[in-house]
């Protein structure tokens, strides 16, 4: 280890010398700062090796809400500066950075997304506000079919319209038509970009979301820390945190962002997007009430997202079978996803879809997420341990869940492993499923549900419903081993409520008659803190 360590220094000390013209030339032009070469060890899961990380240094910029052209302030310095924003808010600011450059918020720094509204009486019994920004309002996305809003009310605007207005920090639902405005409403007019509100706005802050993201760009080596970002009027596959512009073609790699501690929040599709991003680390952040999901990646290869706050996101009501949710990856190598809290998520709590490889995700806390509370679909080679998952799947309450919506759920995918995790299952929603459907072929082979190793877990039942474990095909067989083992279940029926199931759903003697479970038990026990979850 120490002489991999050695030598991979060494080789970035050889790069080094590379930079030395640059480093002269920007020494030259810049003779009052000083500027240095940093090496940065980025560990980037363990047992890896770690990631030299090379950068230059150069001077710290302050930064305060009064400064007038930020993005001026940015483009006059060389890249790799520190911008150090202070305590406030930065009102419908957008960042494009440079190659190293890094964004640290003070306490307090805010970026918020949206124009603060001014009203004025426009007849009896509405107010009206005309919007600074008068460019077409971006529209897109796939919406939850059959979905109200909030307050019970007919969804007629929802998420494929990306502004969202705010009152008093709380949502307001949006209507079609000026005739349907009612209190506790909003109405934009587009051909006039004229905003309507039955409500007395004298006393309020009312706020419209207007831009379509806090930072982004094509850029490597972007370290973002400290700042609370929010109300964001971003659309679908985008971020208001985005490293990758896939308007630019062809896309580079954009490798190396560090986001950590920062709160993302109220932004209409993702809090953060990594397209073509390797070598990520998203850490220690709260992704919280976002219009679509936390954290999205495409193409990501080789990064980590660890010890984050996931939770009540898909506030917008995108389908959740399209990407909704807590946390979704696609076309991704040597993922880990560790040590998070994802809960209360409209739609899937965890998801790697769409020939992932290598993906890890442990000892995540998964709860109460109305899809699966982790989902690994149409990839390969997948650990899924150690985690805890409770009452996820509460969407099957609704539909017919088959072996979906289960705390962990494998889809068609090929040499997985479940080890050692804990999932308590409610009224609705699955245990541990596979489950097989004809779902075609890519780059690794048929869309296949084998080699999936299921052992070690602890499952627990609160109700007799027919929430279940096992597996699930519908294409008249399986096309490799799937082995079910050294489970173990607590049902308070004692094995005798259909928890199982093999495409019939079964119970525990007749599950191990299939040659399941042949070191697997049951119990009645259900622990204390178990059973306070049940409902009435």
């Amino acid at each position: 280890m120490m002489r991999n360590s050695r030598r991979a220094l060494s080789v970035a000390l050889c790069e080094f010398s590379e930079l030395g013209k640059s480093i002269r030339i920007v020494m030259q032009s810049y003779s009052a700062t000083v500027y240095a070469i940093v090496i940065v060890v980025v560990s980037l899961h363990s047992g890896s090796e770690p990631m030299l990380r090379a950068a230059i240094t150069s001077k710290e910029v302050t930064i305060t809400p009064t400064d007038e052209n930020i993005q001026g302030i940015i483009d006059a310095n060389l890249p790799g500066t520190t911008f150090t924003f202070q305590a406030g808010v930065y009102r419908l600011l957008s960042i494009k950075p440079k190659d190293g450059d890094r964004f640290i918020g003070k306490p307090g720094a805010v970026f918020n997304g949206s124009e603060l509204l001014q009203f004025q009486k426009a007849n009896s019994r509405l107010w009206v506000a005309v919007m600074h920004d008068k460019s077409p309002e971006a529209v897109g996305g796939t919406c939850e079919t059959g979905a109200k809003n909030a307050d019970g009310s007919a969804y007629t605007i929802g998420c494929d319209h990306a502004r969202n207005l705010f009152w008093d920090e709380k949502l307001l639902s949006r209507v079609a038509t000026l005739q349907e405005m009612v209190a506790r409403k909003w109405f934009l007019d587009p051909a006039s970009q004229k905003l309507y509100v039955a409500d007395d706005p004298n006393g309020h802050i009312v706020e419209l979301g207007e831009a379509a993201s806090a930072i982004h760009g094509n850029v490597s080596n972007i370290d973002i820390e400290g700042l609370t970002i929010e109300k964001y009027a971003n659309i679908p596959q985008s971020g208001a945190i985005a490293c990758g512009d896939p308007s630019v073609q062809p896309m580079p790699q954009n490798s190396g962002w560090v986001i950590q501690n920062n709160t993302l929040t109220l932004n209409h599709y993702s809090g953060i997007k990594l397209i073509q991003c390797p070598n990520a680390r998203v850490l220690n952040n709260k992704l919280v009430r976002n219009g679509n999901s936390g954290v999205d990646g495409i193409a990501t290869d080789n990064s980590v997202v660890e010890n984050n706050e996931i939770a009540f996101n898909n506030y917008a009501l995108y389908a959740q079978w399209w990407e909704a949710g807590g946390s979704k990856f696609v076309h991704t190598n040597n993922l880990v996803v560790k040590g998070n809290n994802v809960h209360d998520n409209i739609g899937v709590g965890l998801w790697c879809d769409i020939e992932c490889q290598s993906v890890t995700f442990a000892s995540n806390q998964v709860d109460k997420n109305s899809g699966a509370g982790i989902l690994y679909e149409i990839s390969v080679q997948g650990t899924i341990k150690d985690n805890v998952l409770r009452l996820n799947g509460i969407a099957s309450e609704h539909t017919d869940p088959w072996a979906n919506m289960a705390q962990i759920q494998i889809s068609a995918s090929t040499d997985v492993t479940v080890d050692g995790n804990t999932a308590v299952v409610g009224n609705y929603g699955n245990g541990i499923t596979v489950v097989q459907q004809n779902r075609g072929k890519g780059k690794f082979g048929p869309y296949w549900a084998s080699h999936v190793s299921v052992e070690h877990n602890d499952i627990t039942y609160l109700t007799s419903r027919s929430t279940t474990t096992g597996a699930s095909e519908d294409t008249g067989k399986f096309y490799g081993p799937i082995e079910f083992d050294y489970n173990t279940y607590h049902d308070a029926q004692g094995g005798n409520s259909p928890h199982w199931r093999w495409n019939a759903i079964l119970n525990w003697t007749q599950f191990q008659a299939l040659g399941q479970e042949a070191h697997g038990k049951v119990d009645t026990v259900i622990a204390k803190q178990d059973l306070a979850l049940a409902t009435p």
